[in-house]
């Protein structure tokens, strides 16, 4: 027995991959966590430097933008938490 499905493709879904793929959204990421750090009082970045920054999640983003003396899990979990909401 075949299943045919009814949907005109034959797809149910569709995913799409948007951050940087379809969508360039590194402006928005970049003024997010710079405003995140602003807020803690830590230097921020120009846009430029995120194209380094990104690529590894949020949380690994959150980390490379933080200076040296300010990294630990309990400062980058609290920036994180900032930066997502």
């Amino acid at each position: 027995m075949i299943h045919a499905d009814n949907t005109e493709t034959g797809f149910k879904a569709v995913i799409f991959d948007l951050d940087g793929t379809l969508l360039d959204t590194l402006a928005d990421l970049a003024a997010s966590m710079n405003r995140v750090l602003d807020s803690r009082g830590m230097p921020v970045h120009p846009l430029k430097a995120y194209r380094k920054f990104v690529g590894d999640g949020a949380a690994m983003l959150v980390r490379r933008t933080l200076p040296p003396e300010h990294v630990s899990d309990r400062m980058v979990s609290e920036c994180l938490e900032a930066f997502l909401n």
